[in-house]
């Protein structure tokens, strides 16, 4: 079965208002700074030059960078977490699920974000994001400890990582430790308690499962990037 990915616009133009833009200014100049980094959604693209010009025409310098999987530059993809050298970063878009993606990697940066529905502009909060760093790490440490290690697997397109996960399965193997692939279109977390001798869970489907539903896991869980920068 092939899948079409089709890219849907909003139908109006957006400015950010005149508040917005002092607003965002004052807390640039908090950080001495008069530089932020510029994201939004395929949704809202089309609106990134008139943006940056926006912005620009107000002394505010919009950096735009590209992350791996994006197709934009300036585009940011909720499954994709990445590090950007900027001071700050505004978020033009709706939800939460995006802004948190730049946060993963860009914790200590402050994140802006303007929603064109409600006109609100508010800056992130990361104490949940602290909270799941920190419950990464200790993670990574049952991760070394453990034997048993359950590699959950997507059939989905964009999220089937097979081969890379039958390769994590070979190295842990040969480190001594017991691994297990578990393969699905949609990850059952029910089912996965069937499985009670599993001791870490390692994710190689959309990265967002391990911060979004760990709750539902009844073990750690990893993302296959958090153990990429260790040796097997």
């Amino acid at each position: 079965m092939k899948t079409f990915f089709i890219e849907t616009k909003v139908n109006f133009k957006v400015i950010l208002p005149e508040e917005v833009i002092k607003k965002l200014k004052e807390e640039l100049n908090k950080l001495n700074t008069n530089k932020v980094g510029l994201f939004t959604t395929i949704q809202f693209f089309d609106n990134l030059e008139h943006l940056k010009k926006q912005l620009d025409d107000k002394e505010i310098t919009a950096l735009t960078f590209q992350g791996k999987h994006s197709t934009y530059e300036g585009q940011v993809l909720g499954c994709s977490t990445y590090h950007f050298d900027a001071p700050a970063f505004l978020y033009v878009g709706d939800g939460l699920f995006h802004p948190h993606a730049l946060a993963m990697k860009n914790i200590d940066k402050p994140i802006y974000t303007y929603d064109p529905f409600t006109k609100k502009f508010t800056q992130l909060n990361i104490d949940e994001i602290k909270k799941t760093l920190k419950r990464k790490k200790g993670a990574i440490s049952a991760f070394h400890m453990k034997e048993n290690i359950g590699i959950i697997c997507s059939t989905k397109p964009g999220q089937n990582n097979i081969r890379k996960a039958l390769k994590l399965k070979s190295q842990l193997e040969e480190k001594g430790k017991k691994a297990y692939v578990f393969l699905e279109n949609t990850i059952d977390y029910n089912q996965l308690a069937n499985f009670p001798f599993i001791e870490v869970w390692i994710n190689t489907a959309c990265p967002r499962i391990m911060y979004d539903d760990y709750k539902k896991f009844n073990k750690p869980v990893l993302n296959m990037a958090d153990i990429s920068e260790f040796e097997f």
